[in-house]
């Protein structure tokens, strides 16, 4: 299943701009030799992948700041002397917007963030899309997006119109590296010299892999290095070249590695519903002589695009209330005492009270009532608990999972999964929270569960009782829908991608207000449904 297709476009229009003949222009002597070639490939790759799910992604710009305050040499030696800043050749440059104006026209949402590479917008949607994604680009630098949590095809353009598929389980014999985190040490090693990126002397592609193989990361390079270890041809030579460019290939890894936190989420959302706008293609291809490209492209377009079924609100699918009562305030340290999964259809209810395997913190026990001795007499021992939770979320999703606040419930359940080898499987997340923030942003006064059933209209009679908290975030989350019809309208899938926004939006509206109120430093966490960075 090909999933969401994103396409690094100033990679495709340069390869179309030096492969298409240049003598092709517009009635007014304007190339379109890149845009056609470039409207072209979109068109095979929506027949040859069979959906218009597509993002292209944006050079902002091709030297970010970020980048070159690391290594100033970053792609420096590409610039023209005539025209600093730009690497663009002058038959080139006009036709850029044209291609990104096509690409509006057919509905395709153009990824454009500031002082950022397209690479960047590429690796912000791989790591925030869930599902399937095909990453067409021929730069290889890419290959680093191949990781084990995540389905992604890199589809490379190769001569006579052929295509390369390449996933992470063509690694081990293409390169001998296992992942993608692997490739770019590999790469940063043996350096770029497109990309003005110096690695280590006399390290190539093939000895970089060794090493690495052998070393298993670079850091183990780094250290056998300096221990004198010769194996896996760590000859005398290599490892004073190794030690001498250690700066330098630490710089380039950081420079090779894509942002992964762009704000994306309109993107991925906009994908979901390409629709050409048809007069305005025809009115371009005329103006610009594209008509044969435009013709097929709208041609594939519309016999691909998918079929319009009724749509299901995330309300009326199937939906688990969760919470957790737990040791701490902290997701990252925290680990569960109590847990409760209620399906609001059925109300099946499934608890767990979990034997600690240290003391429950007096200001703990304050919250839920939930003593060290309680826990002991009645739980049960914590890794047959976090299995049985496992086993109950895995045979129920995908599904709608409610919690309030719930990147601090799922943060510290996926941890504690991850304690005993366990991923969580995927589902669709319905934060109470959010979605009660964007109901009504400007009410006033506290979010906390009880108020936010007292708000809704949901008895909360044992608050800090993981069942009952489950089930009044359940009954909030319906009320919410049933009092909102622009967020009961959305599926699973579209209010899952928009609490990721909301989320943001949301945090930076506090973060300002305290900014300016309270704490000039302050700081509001902004991830969602998981966190990964700092405390909460």
């Amino acid at each position: 299943m090909t999933g969401l297709v994103i396409i690094d476009t100033p990679a495709l229009y340069y390869r179309a701009f030096y492969s298409v003949p240049s003598s092709l222009t517009s009635s007014d002597g304007t190339p379109v030799n890149a845009l056609r070639g470039t409207l072209d490939a979109i068109a095979t790759l929506a027949t040859r992948l069979n959906t218009t799910r597509f993002i292209a992604a944006s050079d902002a710009a091709w030297r970010p700041t970020f980048r070159t305050q690391l290594v100033p040499t970053y792609k420096a030696h590409r610039e023209r002397e005539d025209k600093p800043g730009t690497e663009t050749p002058d038959e080139l440059i006009p036709q850029i917007p044209l291609i990104y104006q096509a690409c509006t026209l057919l509905g395709m949402p153009v990824g454009h963030i500031e002082d950022t590479e397209a690479d960047d917008v590429i690796g912000s949607v791989v790591h925030q899309w869930d599902g399937p994604i095909t990453v067409v680009s021929p730069d290889r630098d890419l290959l680093s997006l191949l990781s084990p949590d995540k389905q992604v095809t890199l589809l490379r353009p190769r001569p006579r119109g052929q295509w390369e598929e390449t996933t992470i389980h063509d690694l081990p014999e293409l390169y001998g590296i296992p992942n993608g985190e692997r490739y770019r040490e590999l790469a940063a090693l043996r350096g770029d010299p497109s990309d003005g990126l110096e690695g280590a002397a006399g390290i190539g592609e093939k000895t970089a892999a060794k090493l690495l193989a052998g070393y298993g990361t670079l850091d183990n390079v780094f250290e056998a290095a300096k221990r004198g270890v010769k194996d896996h041809g760590l000859s005398p030579k290599r490892r004073e070249n190794l030690l001498e460019a250690e700066d330098a290939v630490r710089k380039n890894v950081e420079v090779m590695t894509v942002l992964t936190d762009l704000d994306v989420g309109n993107l991925i959302e906009a994908s979901a519903t390409i629709t050409p706008n048809i007069a305005g293609l025809e009115d371009f291809a005329q103006c610009y002589g594209v008509e044969r490209s435009i013709g097929r492209l709208t041609d594939t377009f519309t016999s691909h695009a998918p079929q319009t079924a009724p749509q299901t609100s995330w309300a009326d699918e199937p939906m688990y209330a969760f919470d957790l009562e737990t040791t701490g305030r902290d997701p990252h340290t925290a680990h569960i005492v109590s847990a409760a999964l209620i399906d609001m259809r059925t109300h099946e209810t499934w608890e767990w009270l979990i034997y600690p395997e240290g003391e429950i913190p007096a200001e703990a026990t304050a919250v839920h009532g939930i003593t060290t001795e309680y826990a002991r007499e009645n739980g049960m021992p914590r890794a047959q608990a976090i299995a049985q939770m496992h086993q109950v979320f895995a045979e129920r999703t995908p599904a709608c999972i409610v919690a309030h606040n719930a990147p601090y419930d799922l943060t510290i359940f996926a941890r504690e999964c991850a304690q005993y080898g366990l991923t969580l499987p995927d589902f669709f997340v319905i934060d109470t929270l959010v979605i009660d923030k964007h109901a009504e942003p400007f009410r006033k006064g506290p979010r906390t569960l009880d108020a936010v059933c007292a708000r809704w209209g949901v008895s909360l009679d044992n608050a800090h009782d993981a069942t009952a908290d489950a089930r009044a975030s359940g009954l909030v989350a319906l009320a919410i829908a049933d009092a909102s019809p622009e967020i009961a309208q959305l599926s699973a899938e579209q209010i899952h991608g928009a609490q990721k926004e909301w989320k943001r939006d949301q945090a930076a509206r506090l973060q300002e207000y305290l900014r300016t109120r309270r704490n000039p430093n302050a700081v509001v966490e902004h991830e969602w449904p998981f966190l990964t960075r700092g405390e909460h």
